[in-house]
Parts: structure tokens; sequence; C-alpha cells
């Protein structure tokens, strides 16, 4: 069973969502499956269309991936900007970034629009090293991000120590930009405005199956039958099932995430940081109201849909803490909870359609928040048939070799979860924690 996050401790349910409907509307203009932050950004931006939207949520609004992830908003994709440019080449590198921006940017427009208190604060981002090899990467990455139109600083031992004294590294770079949120009460804040507006939201309605009948899509759920002209699929437990093999399938990927009691050296923080170092199965933090710290890591790492808390959890995290802050004690453990996220080969989620009238996203690499409210934008411009400048660079076609036969092997759920595992394994092995 999946434990609670601290958001769920610590945020309060609208008072409209404790007065949903259980009644399944017959049809519908539009049909969102998943009632995530791509899921309700659709329907918030489809609010002024006219369309009558039902969104299918098959578990209640709040106990999806968004309310267990870390808040935190980064214009730093998973894979380093440097790697980006290995593989792509610049132009590529520049979009991926300007995309992350506008993301966050997206995300600042809509909260100036309303008044719900989901905490969201600037906020820079800190990607730690601790060995001459880390700050020879650091500053070829520096290079490159600047080269991206990011604005980082590159900081030695130095300046590291004098500015952050309770993080223990040997360079980083910081780099602006970046935001932090409570993704509960943001979510809550979509749902509660699309509500209000007119969108219909369908809790405990699972989706069974999704079938074509005569130009318009008919949708089995646990509650009945709906149809409409237009589906989209917002979520990943979903996509593989509903998209038969035309996307590169998007893997599921767990890890474990803990919150510690107030840290006395970090209650007073002028400012707060985005926290990463530079391991192979990276950790990352962020400082909490009253000092707490909020952190997770790579070292917890499963393939599959493990949401379970495992005994070694608590141990590796505590570890990692150790590792990463130089504090007077070891603060305690208040939560301990384990996220998901779905990951695709090249750090870029699927979101257009996938055939007439029927549309997907999925696959944010962790990057939920920024990339799905993202996603419902980009969704409701395919819709609307309104052009978009980030269309192409993550439709579900933008990979060009669906048909190779790696392709054909990984979209296998049981060899795919091997070669996941393979991989994985090879990460632990590179991450030597040594920092000499």
């Amino acid at each position: 069973m999946q434990q609670l996050s601290y958001w769920h401790h610590h945020t309060s349910r609208p008072p409209r969502l404790n007065n949903l409907t259980n009644f399944l509307p017959s049809q519908a203009d539009i049909i969102i499956v998943g009632a995530g932050i791509s899921g309700l950004s659709l329907a918030h931006h489809l609010q002024e269309s006219g369309k009558k939207v039902v969104v299918l949520e098959a578990n209640q609004v709040g106990y999806g991936a968004t309310a267990y992830c870390s808040g935190m908003l980064t214009n730093e994709p998973g894979e380093d900007y440097i790697q980006l440019l290995k593989k792509h080449g610049v132009a590529h590198v520049r979009r991926v970034s300007d995309s992350l921006k506008f993301g966050i940017n997206a995300i600042e427009d809509y909260l100036l629009t309303q008044d719900h208190n989901t905490d969201y604060r600037r906020v820079d981002s800190l990607y730690v090293g601790y060995s001459n090899k880390d700050t020879f990467h650091l500053e070829a990455e520096f290079q490159v991000r600047n080269a991206a139109g990011l604005r980082s600083e590159m900081l030695n031992k130095t300046q590291l120590t004098q500015s952050f004294p309770w993080i223990k590294g040997s360079s980083a770079i910081a780099t602006a930009g970046n935001a932090e949120i409570n993704p509960l009460a943001f979510l809550y804040s979509l749902a509660d405005i699309a509500i209000n507006n007119g969108t219909i939201v369908v809790e405990d309605c699972l989706v069974e199956k999704i079938k074509k009948n005569k130009g318009s899509w008919s949708v089995y759920t646990t509650k009945g039958e709906i149809s409409s002209p237009v589906v989209s699929i917002n979520c990943d437990a979903e996509l593989e099932k509903i998209s038969k093999g035309r996307v590169q399938p998007v893997l599921p990927i767990s890890e474990a995430i803990i919150v510690t009691e107030p840290v006395s050296e970090l209650a007073d923080l002028a400012s707060s940081q985005l926290l990463w170092n530079n391991f192979e199965l990276f950790d990352y933090a962020r400082i909490l109201p009253e000092g707490r710290i909020m952190m997770g890591s790579g070292q917890t790492l499963l393939v599959g849909k493990e949401l379970e808390v495992l005994k070694s959890d608590e141990e590796k995290l505590m570890t990692a803490l150790q590792d990463f802050f130089e504090l007077t004690s070891t603060p305690k453990i208040e939560d301990i909870w384990r996220k998901s996220f779905g990951v695709t080969s090249d750090d870029l989620p699927f979101i257009g359609p996938i055939e007439n009238n029927l549309y997907l996203a999925g696959g944010y690499n962790g990057h939920g928040l920024v990339l799905g409210f993202l996603a419902g934008e980009l969704l409701a411009s395919h819709i609307l048939n309104r052009p978009h400048p980030y269309q192409d660079l993550f439709h579900p076609q933008h990979r060009k070799n669906l048909k190779s036969l790696g392709y054909k092997f990984l979209a296998l759920p049981k060899l795919r979860s091997l070669a996941a595992r393979i991989l994985v394994d090879s990460m632990r092995r590179k991450d030597k924690r040594n920092r000499a």
C-alpha cells in the first residue's frame, strides 16, 4: 500500500471536490482520461472553447503521481545538457531548455490569474560535485548551459562553502530560473477552477477499454460507457494499453522520498535552492518551510510500479542526506513514501495525436509538473487546431526509429523490464561514492 506524502498532510482538499457527482454522462465533446496535472491542465486550456469536457479519474483527484512528487520545477532535464549536446546537437539543446523555461513561465502566468495558495516561488538550483573529475565535468556542463541560454554561475569550493555552508561539495553550478511549489495544492487549484467552469470530473472511474465507433470513441469504464468525438489519454498507466505500439513504450520507475523534522541551521534561510549532485544515481533535495529537508535519491530507484516503501529505503536516504548536508546533527525522518514516474528512451515525453481525434500525453521523465502543465496547453492547441512552438518537439512520432528491431524488442514488456534492470545495475556499479 502506498504511504501518503507530506503534501497530503499539509494540503486541504477544496470543498468543490467533496461534492463531485458519481454520475457518468453518456456523451461529451472531449473525454480526458486522468485527473493529474496534464489532464486538468488540458481541461483548463479548453475552458474557453465552449466544449463539454469530462475528466475520468481511476482513483480520486490528488492520489496519483502528482501528489507524490517533490514539487521541484526545473529547467534542467534528467540528462545533463552536455549529453544532449553530444547526442542531438546545440539546436536541440536550446529547444529543450527553452521548452522547460516556457513551461515554468506558463505555470507562473496561470498562478497570477487565481488566488489559490500553492507556495510557489522562484529559486535557483545547485548542481554539486565532489571530486576533481566532477569539477571538470561541471565546468564543461556550465559552458553548454550558457550556450543554451541558461543563467548559470560556476562556484569553486571556497565560493560554495561561503554561500552554502550547510552543503558538502568541492564545486557547483548555480542556475537561475527554477521554481518550487506545493504540487498537490497546484493540482487542487486546477481541479477547483475546471469544475467551477463547467468541467465534469468523475472519480473512481477506471477506464477498461477505448473503441472506435463510427467516427467517435466509445470509452468503457467501471461506471458505464461514455462516447465522444475526441479522447485524450493523460496518464502513463493507460498509454501503452491504448497506443498499441504506436509510440515507444514508457517505462515505469519508482523512487523513495523523505521529509525530515525541522533543522535549526536551515530554518531562517533567506532563499531556497533546488539541489542535486553529480552521482550516476543522483540525490536531489529542497528545503521546506521551517527548515525541513525533502530528499529523494536514485539509490532507491526500482524498475516497475513498486509504491510501497522498502525497508532499505530509509537507510539509503539517511546515508544520502548525511553525505549531502553539513549539519550539526542528523535530523529524524517525519515522512517517507515512494513516487512514480515514466521515462522514455530519449528523455522527451509523448504529447499529441496518435490517431484522428485520439491524443495522449505521458513519459515526463521526472518533470511531470512543468511538462505536464505544458502538455495540457499543447494538447489543446492540437485539438483546437492552433499552432504552438513545441508541437513537433514532443509529438508522439518525434523518434524516427519506431520500427527498428531495437524498438520491437523493447516493446515487449518483460524484455523491456529486463533491459532496464540491466541498465540500472550498470548505473549502480558506476555510482562510486568516492570523493577523493
